[in-house]
Protein backbone atom coordinates (compact mmCIF):
# COMPACT_ATOMS: atom_id res chain seq x y z
CA UNK A 1 0.00 0.00 0.00
CA UNK A 2 0.97 3.52 -0.44
CA UNK A 3 0.23 6.68 1.47
CA UNK A 4 -0.51 8.64 -2.07
CA UNK A 5 -1.44 6.10 -4.71
CA UNK A 6 -1.35 7.32 -8.50
CA UNK A 7 -5.12 6.19 -8.65
CA UNK A 8 -7.44 6.12 -5.68
CA UNK A 9 -7.26 2.99 -3.75
CA UNK A 10 -4.43 0.94 -2.63
CA UNK A 11 -1.93 -0.54 -5.25
CA UNK A 12 -0.47 -3.76 -4.82
CA UNK A 13 2.34 -6.01 -5.76
CA UNK A 14 3.10 -9.53 -5.40
CA UNK A 15 6.63 -10.43 -5.98
CA UNK A 16 9.33 -12.73 -8.26
CA UNK A 17 11.05 -15.74 -6.76
CA UNK A 18 13.47 -13.56 -5.76
CA UNK A 19 11.56 -10.74 -3.93
CA UNK A 20 11.56 -8.38 -6.48
CA UNK A 21 8.74 -6.14 -7.34
CA UNK A 22 8.15 -2.75 -9.21
CA UNK A 23 5.65 0.32 -9.54
CA UNK A 24 5.57 1.47 -13.18
CA UNK A 25 3.11 4.34 -12.61
CA UNK A 26 3.91 6.55 -9.23
CA UNK A 27 4.83 9.89 -8.85
CA UNK A 28 8.26 10.63 -7.50
CA UNK A 29 7.71 10.82 -3.94
CA UNK A 30 8.04 8.95 -0.32
CA UNK A 31 5.76 6.37 0.22
CA UNK A 32 4.63 3.74 3.28
CA UNK A 33 5.15 0.57 1.38
CA UNK A 34 3.43 -2.93 3.96
CA UNK A 35 4.85 -5.85 3.28
CA UNK A 36 3.20 -9.11 4.16
CA UNK A 37 4.13 -12.69 3.51
CA UNK A 38 1.46 -15.67 4.48
CA UNK A 39 2.01 -16.73 8.21
CA UNK A 40 4.10 -13.93 8.79
CA UNK A 41 3.46 -10.99 10.71
CA UNK A 42 3.22 -7.44 8.49
CA UNK A 43 6.05 -4.78 8.37
CA UNK A 44 6.39 -1.40 7.23
CA UNK A 45 8.97 1.04 5.30
CA UNK A 46 9.03 4.37 4.16
CA UNK A 47 10.24 4.63 0.39
CA UNK A 48 11.54 7.77 -1.78
CA UNK A 49 10.52 7.15 -5.35
CA UNK A 50 12.67 8.83 -8.30
CA UNK A 51 12.35 8.76 -11.71
CA UNK A 52 14.52 5.74 -13.39
CA UNK A 53 16.37 4.47 -10.02
CA UNK A 54 16.24 0.82 -8.87
CA UNK A 55 16.78 0.70 -5.54
CA UNK A 56 16.77 -2.04 -2.74
CA UNK A 57 14.05 -2.46 0.05
CA UNK A 58 14.80 -4.62 3.38
CA UNK A 59 12.14 -5.53 5.62
CA UNK A 60 12.17 -8.03 8.16
CA UNK A 61 9.57 -10.58 8.21
CA UNK A 62 9.13 -12.53 11.46
CA UNK A 63 6.71 -16.05 11.83
CA UNK A 64 3.60 -15.65 13.79
CA UNK A 65 4.41 -17.61 17.18
CA UNK A 66 2.23 -20.90 17.32
CA UNK A 67 1.94 -21.89 21.67
CA UNK A 68 -0.08 -25.65 20.55
CA UNK A 69 -3.23 -27.11 18.66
Amino acid sequence: MVDRPASPGRIFRSTNAKGGFSFGSLEPGTYRARVRRVGEQMDTARIRLAADRVDTLRVRLRAYRCYGY
